[in-house]
């Protein structure tokens, strides 16, 4: 794939301001307006720049875009084509099409699209990890000849068609879940990664976890997706945090995050374990505290639970008081952040860079927050 290199006229617009923009800008600082607004506004204030600059010049800083539509627009026109050629991207994925999860990953690539003007998909197998379907849609994806290709790596074989993607000239930034050993991606062709770090996530989460129980309760962790990488690194990290401050863990397989399987077997281990203090989950299956709980005549709170990724069930599992925390990596970003990279990559060559998007942490304190913004599609 050629990428064609930008070069633009130098330009040294002027720095100074008039005495009517600088009171308007202290005007602004000393303006009182709640967080919401102030990041509108200031987002505002970033696109307008960026078509100013694009402008050259004093005049740069004087153009005033009158609408939101107005100012994307201008970045969609400035970032979105190669000559004359408008981008396309393709992200394949092994979550599952009935994965709410994937949802706002979804948005934040649908969203960074149409900002950026470029055109992507997702391309989700039918069944969460379908190993088989997840390498047939890797190989379809490089056939169709786009501009970048966002994959996760579920499995190792992954790694072949990372690969394939680079020696054709397509650009591969990794997102969601990264090789056991990065080394390994980067030897491949995987330009970044985009995501949680996920056995120092699954630390932070015993770590915050075990302040509610001491080492004297036992541990469980519910494992959603043995042998997949996302789960096996969030063990890895949870497990060695407990063991290393004297806490025992046992753990409970259960290949799905159906409630019809997860239920029974947390169950008849809560029965069987009654000083349990703590249950962790690799992904969202430690919501199912709540019906649990109810089942055994457990008060909300009696066993203290956490789990990654915000569903409806977590989210009511907090807000009942059942579950703890969550832990959130902040999909919005995983899908929004590799579609700005590749843009970036095939407009002005700029080099790929990796991007930790963190362990949001969701309790009691911010989940009412959280449920306001997800009717945005923000977090699922």
């Amino acid at each position: 794939m050629a990428i064609d290199m930008v070069r633009q006229k130098k330009r040294t617009p002027s720095t100074s301001l008039s005495e009517d923009q600088n009171d308007a800008i202290l005007g602004f600082l000393n303006t009182p307006m709640s967080r919401r607004k102030a990041i509108g506004t200031m987002a505002g204030a970033a696109i307008g720049g960026l078509i100013g600059l694009a402008a050259g010049g004093t005049a740069g800083y004087l153009l005033k875009p009158t609408s939101v539509t107005q100012q994307v627009t201008g970045l969609a026109a400035t970032y979105g084509t190669v000559n004359g050629r408008k981008l396309n991207f393709i992200f394949v994925t092994h979550g599952g099409a009935d994965n709410v999860f994937w949802n706002a990953v979804n948005k934040g690539m649908l969203d960074a699209a149409s900002l950026f003007g470029v055109d992507a998909v997702m391309v989700r197998p039918t069944t969460e990890g379908d190993q088989n379907q997840i390498l047939s849609n890797f190989e379809a994806a490089i056939a169709k000849k786009p501009d970048g290709i966002i994959c996760t790596v579920d499995y190792a074989s992954e790694l072949a068609e990372i690969t394939k993607a680079t020696n054709a000239g397509i650009p591969v930034i990794v997102a969601n879940i990264d090789a056991p050993n990065p080394q390994d991606r980067i030897n491949a062709g995987g330009l970044a990664y985009v995501g949680q770090s996920l056995v120092a996530a699954g630390s932070f989460m015993a770590q915050r976890l075990t302040k509610y129980y001491p080492p004297s309760m036992g541990s469980v962790v519910i494992v959603e997706g043995p042998g997949q990488v996302w789960a096996e690194q969030r063990f890895t990290g949870i497990s060695q945090y407990l063991k290393a401050n004297g806490y025992s863990v046992d753990r409970l397989d259960t290949n799905s995050f159906d409630p019809a399987i997860v239920d029974p077997l947390l169950s008849a281990y809560l029965e069987k374990n009654p000083n349990t203090g703590g249950v962790y989950s690799v992904g969202y299956a430690a919501a199912e505290i709540e019906p649990v709980s109810k089942q055994l005549n457990l008060p909300p709170g009696k066993v203290k639970a956490a789990g990654f990724d915000l569903v409806p069930s977590a989210l009511t599992a907090i807000t009942d008081g059942y579950e703890t925390f969550i832990l959130d990596q902040q999909p919005y970003l995983q899908g929004f952040i590799p579609i700005m990279e590749l843009v970036m990559i095939n407009r002005f060559t700029f080099t790929a860079f990796d991007a930790d998007t963190g362990d949001k942490v969701v309790d009691s304190s911010n989940v009412s927050e959280v449920i306001t913004l997800n009717k945005e599609g923000y977090f699922y």
